[in-house]
């Protein structure tokens, strides 16, 4: 039997896929990464004793931190809900001011983690505004300009030209906008007349649209009458989510797209986002299939199934967990908070799943398939890099939505045809793999009798599950791949020529503390020039004069939990070649 098969063959089932990778970027449809962003509340906003302004809290900074520095870019963008909470309204003094410092905290976190706002204009500063008085439409517009200019100075006209700017959250709900509906199409007019006198464009409404409530409808219709909408208008968007199926989302996503274009056929050229893509509404709920490889394949199948249909969409998965549900509520991140100040985060295998998205090229790549399997979704990209290097991966989900079936299985045959003489002589390949019994940290914690504080050896054998899992780490490429996959699963096939140049020097490599006793390194690739690694090799030393000790011999992630503290830390990528690349800066330890 093949060295890929993955199990004992189960499988009653051959799907045959061939793909052809080309010789060179001149590929007519480029590969879209709509899936890299995510959303959440913050924890105070959500409670009952919260005051202005509001501050994200010490383990938010944290988690956006471990979001932040997935690899490739997983996540671009985050949606934090109830922005303009974070800001005071000075309302004593003989010039109304507005106070920034505590939106200023936040947005500055975000850059320093590579990572945009989705900014939603929401929110009321020491809850000054009343949005139904004309008065209140002037210090709305000068807020939302006030804001604009200011990061403008801050991060530069080009990096906020790639924050996306939207209006209110789900303003069919009571419980998000409890005003009128004249308050509400005041207040898009003010803010869609701020953003344009800034030369900036607004999304939205960002809402249900159910049948009941015509507020999102009458937002469109005041999109459709707007002179040139497309100049205005960035994007429209909607939550579309499932009950317990990422199918339900798709299809809710296509169906609204339809009614809508069919209604405003003079808004068909605004790209069209559903920002809120969960395949189960209340972040909150607890869901075993939220813990594993399920949750983590339904958002693949949602992202691919929907590449050509909107022009981005994010699943609302930063909120952080509460006990006892350390894993099973909708979020990137299980969490095991000891106190305010030691708390240990794991990475849940949704967001590899993510990394595993990121590491697709941006042109898509044509594949084939013997016979139809629904419960199979495959998405194959490529790319060049400057010198002719050719970099190309394959994506391949195999689940049923909410279902668990170890046993059940297929055999894939792949077949990878790869042109060129560069491809021929020096192509390496290498296959990762998710799946519930290699990497499920919570299925590691629950058979050590789901301790409500898992010991230091617990959370590093938690932390060795976390995936994905290298089924072949490094090999010359074959023509032909076989694999066993088993419901669910997520499988990469990355295909890599050797590029002239070694790998570059990470960057942004920053040292946290969670915990007494722990460190807890991220790191920035975006600089690193190639996707086809090793890994990274982690080194600390005790003193600026001791020798370095490595800690690892390839950590595919970038980031890394260290059982220590120590003085000093240095990092730098290997590629498939096993070429080391150029070093981080030295990162010191700040107690």
């Amino acid at each position: 039997m093949s060295l890929l098969c993955l199990v004992l063959s189960l499988a009653t089932t051959v799907i045959a896929i061939k793909v052809d990778f080309p010789c060179s970027n001149e590929i007519p449809k480029s590969l879209y990464h709509i899936w890299t962003s995510t959303g959440f509340s913050p924890e105070a906003r959500n409670s009952t004793n919260w005051t202005w302004p509001l501050n994200l809290t010490r383990d938010e900074r944290l988690g956006l931190a471990l979001i932040g520095s997935l690899r490739g870019g997983a996540l671009t963008h985050v949606r934090i809900h109830w922005l303009f909470d974070f800001i005071t309204y000075n309302h004593d003094s003989a010039e109304e001011t507005f106070n920034f410092s505590a939106l200023d905290s936040t947005m500055s976190l975000l850059h320093q983690h590579n990572l945009s706002p989705s900014f939603e204009l929401m929110g009321n500063p020491s809850g000054r505004l009343l949005l139904d008085d004309q008065m209140d439409q002037q210090l709305l517009r000068s807020l939302v300009l006030q804001a604009i200019s200011r990061y403008q100075s801050k991060f530069g006209s080009d990096g906020v030209q790639l924050w996306r700017w939207e209006t209110w959250n789900e303003p069919d709900l009571r419980m998000y906008w409890n005003a009128s509906l004249p308050a509400y199409i005041s207040y898009l007019k003010t803010v869609v007349e701020a953003l344009t006198q800034a030369g900036l464009k607004v999304g939205g409404p960002a809402g249900l649209f159910r049948p009941k409530h015509r507020i999102c409808w009458h937002a469109l219709d005041e999109f459709a009458h707007l002179s040139q909408p497309e100049k205005k208008i960035s994007f429209l968007s909607f939550h579309r989510k499932g009950k317990n199926s990422a199918d339900e989302v798709i299809a809710g996503t296509q169906g609204l797209i339809k009614a809508i274009k069919f209604r405003y056929p003079n808004l068909d050229s605004i790209p069209i986002s559903n920002d809120e893509a969960d395949p189960l509404s209340g972040w909150w709920r607890p869901c075993d299939w939220h813990a594993d490889v399920r949750y983590a394949a339904m958002v693949v199948r949602t992202a691919i199934r929907l590449l050509d249909d909107v022009a981005f969409l994010s699943n609302d998965n930063a909120f952080l967990p509460h006990a006892p549900h350390y894993f099973t509520q909708r979020t990137l991140l299980a969490r095991f908070q000891q106190s305010e100040s030691s708390t240990h985060f794991f990475l849940k295998p949704v967001a590899i799943s993510l990394v595993l998205l990121s590491l697709l090229g941006e042109k898509l790549v044509p594949f084939t398939i013997n016979e139809s399997d629904d419960r199979l979704t495959i998405v194959s990209g490529s790319s060049f890099s400057d010198d002719g290097a050719f970099e190309g991966a394959t994506v391949i989900s195999f689940a049923n939505e909410t279902k668990e079936c170890p046993y059940e299985a297929i055999t894939v045959d792949l077949a990878l045809h790869c042109e060129g003489s560069r491809c021929a002589d020096d192509a390496r390949y290498a296959l990762f793999l998710l799946d519930n019994i290699q990497t499920n940290p919570e299925r590691v914690w629950r058979e050590r009798g789901s301790p409500a504080m898992p010991d230091a050896v617990l959370r590093r054998r938690m932390r060795d599950a976390q995936g994905p899992f290298r089924v072949v780490t490094s090999a010359p490429l074959t023509t032909s791949l076989t694999l066993t996959l088993r419901v669910p699963s997520v499988a990469l096939v990355q295909v890599c020529s050797k590029r002239e140049a070694m790998p570059g020097a990470p960057t942004n490599l920053t040292a946290l503390h969670p915990a007494p006793g722990e460190t807890l390194l991220v790191w920035s690739d975006l600089e690193v020039g190639t996707r086809c690694l090793l890994g990274y090799e982690i080194y600390s030393r005790n003193s600026s004069d001791a020798t370095w000790t490595k800690l690892t011999q390839g950590s595919i992630l970038t980031q890394w939990h260290h059982d220590a503290i120590e003085y000093e830390y240095q990092v730098h990528a290997v590629d498939l070649w096993k070429r080391h690349g150029y070093k981080s800066s030295i990162v010191t330890r700040r107690d």
